[in-house]
């Protein structure tokens, strides 16, 4: 009976640390994507021409 409920407890444990480590995983790159781009157009610059795209086989 003591090893039912402590295989229960281990593995929702394991499953907590693993919740814990992706909410961490997740902030970190989020963390990076929130960041502003580290070159900016300045503010008149043109936009450069759009050239349709093809494919040739």
């Amino acid at each position: 009976m003591v090893l039912v409920v402590a295989d229960g407890c281990t593995l929702v444990l394991g499953f907590t640390t693993k919740i814990q480590t992706f909410v961490a995983s997740c902030d970190r790159v989020f963390t990076v994507i929130d960041e502003p781009p580290a070159i900016a157009d300045e503010p008149d610059a043109r936009s450069l021409p759009v050239y349709p795209r093809t494919l040739a086989l």
